[in-house]
């Protein structure tokens, strides 16, 4: 059994994850933090998914990311003991996290952040993409891709922690401390200054 306590951090795009992820290892001094964002498939991949009506890949699929790499690149650090400097607490960040049956399992502490279709379109638009969206790709694609996937994963993980992401990041980031709490997390004390 690993010694990490490994956190999943879901939620439909631009809810705040890593923000949180980054909130959570300024709390605990020495987490580490996997974003799934890293593990997207190159434009090129035979993999994509083509999305009907805006001339573009879907990108919110599974199928766009190297899974198979996440999960190893996962196990390279839990199947080890945390060193002296790590916390022994890994955060996943990512939109399909609680998606991925192997990664699900792996998470000892499941949090899906939520926003409404208002909010989430607004944030989006104030974000780049590398490949750009084109128009119409959230409406099309982002936005009920999303609505599907939360709805895979509440159905596959009874043991999600719902939160909202227009709370504060200090409520949230609380939310999981209380959490981390029950692993009798006793190898690093939260640092003050978060």
């Amino acid at each position: 059994m690993s010694s990490w306590v490994v956190i999943g951090l879901c939620g439909v795009t631009n809810s705040g994850k890593t923000s949180l992820s980054r909130a959570i290892a300024n709390r605990y001094p020495g987490t580490l933090e996997l974003c799934q964002d890293t593990y997207f498939l190159p434009v090129d991949s035979p993999n994509h998914v083509y999305a009907e009506g805006v001339n573009h890949f879907n990108w919110e699929l599974m199928s766009a990311l190297d899974m198979d790499k996440m999960v190893a690149d996962v196990h390279k650090i839990i199947d080890r003991e945390p060193l002296e400097t790590e916390s022994g607490i890994l955060v996943l960040d990512g939109f399909l996290l609680l998606s991925h049956k192997q990664i699900s399992s792996l998470c000892s502490i499941k949090v899906y952040l939520d926003l409404d279709y208002e909010e989430v379109r607004k944030r989006r638009l104030t974000r780049s993409y590398d490949p750009p969206d084109p128009p119409g790709y959230f409406d099309k694609v982002v936005w009920p891709e999303s609505r599907k996937a939360k709805e895979h994963m509440f159905i596959r993980n009874k043991d999600i922690l719902l939160l909202s992401g227009k709370n504060t990041i200090e409520q949230n980031l609380d939310k999981i401390c209380e959490k981390l709490e029950h692993f009798n997390f006793k190898r690093i004390a939260p640092s003050k200054a978060s």
